[in-house]
């Protein structure tokens, strides 16, 4: 994406040779990429989990009420299990996990959620849009039959259609599906903080996230464990999640592909206790 954008801008700067605004576009680019190289390649995969202990040990001690956002993806994976070794480093509980429930997961997702809660003796909240839910009709999801704070959010996402389908592929139905649903968890459990399993190259959009970041709407605080960890492909372990579990074995987990369930070092289901 940023190569894209690079190659963009030379473009236009050979067409418009002496445009001063594109050069010094391309000058930022370069020093973002740069800095993000750095950020990312220049530290062990030790070094990288231990940010990340630094980060979730200073936020327990900041914060009140603090969640984990965990989808049972491989992101999410390892800022849970991040969370899970301080807190047992700590002799604290383990916090409250939000789970987001768009109603299409695969059943071992379902399954693992399930069991790794019982487990480990924390709380699940199954954060769901109900009122969009509820208003599901032949796959399309018809906003002037939503209440007034989801016509709000589809209104304040530029959409002005009568309907959108059901499908987490499209702007407004994931943000009503998965966002609108987080945003009622955080205010009706008035939550101050998330930990959430974002990445500095997942999204060009995350290349400037920082640790601990502000967020209004609800009023709460993001925190950030793992920015500096590589991604993966959807079917492969990433080394930072074999990192985090080395020491204590193998366990299955779901992957990213419908319909198939392979084994990987991928998340301990019960032999930290």
């Amino acid at each position: 994406m940023v190569g894209c954008s690079i190659g963009l801008a030379q473009s236009v700067l050979v067409s418009k040779p002496n445009s001063s605004i594109m050069i010094n576009f391309i000058t930022s680019l370069r020093k973002v990429i740069a800095v993000q190289t750095v950020r990312r390649e220049n530290l062990t995969l030790q070094a990288k989990a231990d940010i990340g202990r630094i980060v979730i040990k200073d936020s327990l001690a900041r914060f009140n009420r603090l969640a984990v956002v965990w989808s049972a993806g491989k992101d999410s994976k390892v800022a849970f299990h991040l969370l899970k070794t301080v807190v047992d480093e700590l002799g604290q509980e383990m916090p409250p996990a939000i789970f987001v429930d768009h109603v299409d997961h695969y059943e071992e997702t379902l399954k693992m959620v399930d069991e790794v809660s019982r487990k480990w003796s924390f709380k699940v909240i199954m954060a769901r849009n109900e009122d969009v839910l509820s208003h599901v009709r032949d796959n399309k999801i018809y906003i002037s039959e939503l209440n007034r704070r989801n016509q709000e959010e589809a209104k304040r996402l530029g959409f002005t259609g009568e309907w959108v389908e059901y499908s987490l592929e499209t702007d407004v139905g994931n943000h009503l599906l998965k966002t609108g649903a987080l945003n009622e968890a955080i205010e009706r459990y008035e939550f101050d903080s998330l930990v959430v399993g974002i990445r500095w190259d997942e999204n060009p959009a995350r290349s400037t996230e920082v640790f601990v970041s502000k967020r209004e709407s609800p009023a709460h605080y993001r925190v950030h464990l793992i920015l500096s960890r590589k991604g993966t492909s959807g079917t492969t372990c990433s080394s930072m999640t074999c990192l985090c579990i080395q020491s204590t074995g193998r366990a299955t987990g779901p992957l990213t592909e419908r319909g198939t369930q392979r084994r990987c070092p991928m998340f301990l289901h019960g032999s930290r206790t």
